[in-house]
């Protein structure tokens, strides 16, 4: 009898202390970043849409007064950001990578002109990213059989 409630005390405490570890795996990604007019001046109520290139699904935030916007837990893969704003010419910026456990920052530099008119941005230089204080590197499978 008593051998019993020790054995349910001790499931129980390996049960509890378990739960960390699962609830502690990072499996999504944050794209974020700041929306200037070529002046340098934060666009405020700017439309951004981030589309997932392999399913299509579609993300949708709206920049802050500060010209900020953020998009946390999304799936990693590849993205294609688009941002639109009154008097403005719509950016898209294509092939973004978004890797797991990592904020990734698209900054967008609006020119003036009708939403009709678009500029297409379709590779860019990797930009340092500031957000995050971590520093991590992704080996591939080819690297990995080189050593």
């Amino acid at each position: 009898m008593i051998r019993n409630k020790i054995l349910v005390c001790v499931a129980a405490v390996l049960i509890l202390s378990s739960a960390n570890f699962v609830f502690g795996q990072a499996v999504n990604a944050t794209l974020l970043g700041t929306i200037t007019d070529s002046t340098g001046a934060s666009v405020a109520n700017a439309n951004v849409t981030a589309t997932e290139a392999k399913t299509s699904t579609v993300h949708q935030s709206v920049s802050n007064a500060s010209g900020n916007y953020t998009f946390p837990d999304l799936t990693p893969g590849t993205y294609t950001v688009t941002v639109e704003a009154n008097g403005f010419k719509k950016d898209t910026h294509q092939n973004i990578a978004l890797l797991v456990n990592t904020s990734t920052r698209v900054d967008v530099s609006l020119q003036l002109g009708s939403v009709s008119e678009t500029v297409l941005v379709t590779t860019a230089p990797p930009v340092l990213q500031t957000d995050r204080a971590d520093i991590s590197t992704k080996i591939d499978a080819h690297q990995v059989a080189n050593l």
